[in-house]
């Protein structure tokens, strides 16, 4: 079988109306998700009859050893891939930043977030600040190729960092889907983790929230949806032609392994309807492992949750760090103070302050672009475009908070000044023509404007 015919049916294939491209899922040509079944990949790799893992491709124990208590934190890169011209697929540090953050969200069940509803799994995505050889970094590399960018080349060969240390997302066009991971950690009894292949892919237009790209695909889900592949979860569906186990335990050994997800025979495309039907039971439309549009997802099960741990703790043991074991309740908190505006040119000091918790507070600032010093409280900053930037602040017990602080680079104020005592008559009563406005405005610019 030809090898990219058989990466491009692992998912149902979906299609899109004309007039509705690339929002609502059905007689088209985009997928969802790229990621093949669990009997494709049985067929690719074999069965694993012998892997002793709670978390296995045929079975899963999930016991309550497996329930979230310490945090586990993954270090990510993103590597986003563009065309010959450096154009089409380029997306900002601060898109990046942005997923980082829905992903903590939807697997920390964050308050305040569209997260919060579920449960927290607690497991914490970070950006790598270290490369493999041990230089800085800001966790994010760009190439141009079109090829690549095409999901063609084996780009993974040469880009990859030890897959076994770092979570690998990639952006491109996603090779017809939303996204997609190749396999599934316990495949072939977890021998290709670890591999440059072992990766995520996002399509570069459904990464990240409040994009505008998309109105039902808008809110960062996909990348949570792939890494929860990544973690070892199957889809909630089955699209086997008949409705999977319900009953305890063969529900762990059949469907998507899960006994606590609602048995399903075929995906939700769309409808955010709590009402629907399958196999006798709701449709787990909020689960993050179905179809669903972005707004409809909130959920990972308390067994999904244990699957994940599970996959990290029996194939993925050099990806996770142990932090935050000590933080329920913790209070400790960080005030990045107000949004700034300065000239290109110009710097300006940021002021993070920490509170409560432990004390003895390290920093880190992301993006780490124009900053004297990322892992400082008050760094300076002279950005070349405007730019968020985000602290994280970690106290003596490894636990930890977030807040950002928006630089704005400006070209001064004024030409608005004068814009606006034109427009609405500012001087109104008085004898002020448009040369005394001008001489004015001279006055406030060698105040006020960039020079």
């Amino acid at each position: 079988m030809n090898s990219r015919f058989f990466w491009s049916v692992v998912c149902l294939v979906l299609w899109f109306p004309a007039v509705q491209a690339q929002e609502a899922f059905g007689e088209g040509d985009l997928r969802r998700c790229g990621t093949p079944t669990r009997e494709e990949l049985i067929e690719r790799y074999g069965e694993s009859r012998f892997d002793p893992s709670d978390c296995s491709d045929n079975l899963t124990n999930p016991t309550e050893a497996y329930d979230p208590a310490a945090s586990y934190q993954i270090t990510v890169v993103v590597h986003i891939i563009m065309d010959d011209n450096c154009n089409v697929g380029s997306l900002s540090d601060d898109l990046v930043h942005n997923q980082i953050q829905v992903l903590n969200e939807d697997f920390q069940a964050i308050k305040g977030s569209s997260g919060e509803p579920g449960s927290d799994a607690k497991i914490q995505f970070v950006l790598a600040t270290t490369d493999p050889d041990g230089n800085p970094t800001t966790g994010i590399t760009r190439s141009c190729n079109t090829s690549w960018y095409n999901d063609n080349g084996g780009y993974y060969n040469d880009l990859a960092w030890d897959p076994s240390r770092y979570m690998n997302i990639y952006t491109n066009s996603g090779d017809g889907s939303l996204g997609y991971v190749p396999f599934l950690p316990a495949n072939a009894n977890g021998s290709l983790v670890g591999t440059n292949a072992d990766r995520v892919v996002i399509g570069h237009t459904y990464f990240a929230a409040n994009t505008g790209n998309h109105t039902n695909f808008d809110l960062g889900r996909t990348a949570t949806h792939e890494v929860g592949h990544f973690l070892g979860l199957e889809h909630t569906f089955t699209n086997s032609g008949g409705c999977p186990s319900q009953g305890t335990p063969n529900c762990y050994s059949d469907g998507d392994l899960i006994c606590d997800t609602n048995a399903e025979l075929s995906p939700n495309f769309s409808s955010c309807n709590d009402t629907e039907n399958d196999c006798g039971e709701l449709k787990p439309i909020h689960n993050y492992m179905n179809y669903s549009y972005d707004p409809c997802m909130w959920e990972f099960t308390t067994e999904q949750i244990r699957r994940m741990r599970c996959t990290l703790e029996s194939y993925r043991t050099d990806l996770y760090t142990i932090v935050n074991n000590n933080c329920d309740g913790s209070d400790v908190a960080v005030d990045a103070g107000s949004d700034v505006a300065v000239c290109l040119g110009s710097d300006t000091e940021l002021s993070a302050g920490g509170s409560g918790g432990a004390g003895n507070y390290s920093y880190s600032w992301q993006p780490t672009d124009g900053l004297s010093d990322p892992t400082v409280a008050n760094p300076t900053a002279a950005p070349t475009e405007t730019t968020t930037y985000t602290v994280t602040i970690t106290d003596g017990n490894g636990c930890t908070a977030q807040a950002q602080v928006t630089v704005t680079i400006t070209d001064g104020v004024a030409a608005d000044m004068y814009s606006y005592w034109r427009n609405e008559g500012v001087g109104q009563g008085y004898d002020y023509d448009s040369n005394n406005i001008v001489n004015v405005l001279d006055f406030v610019h060698a105040l006020t404007a960039c020079q």
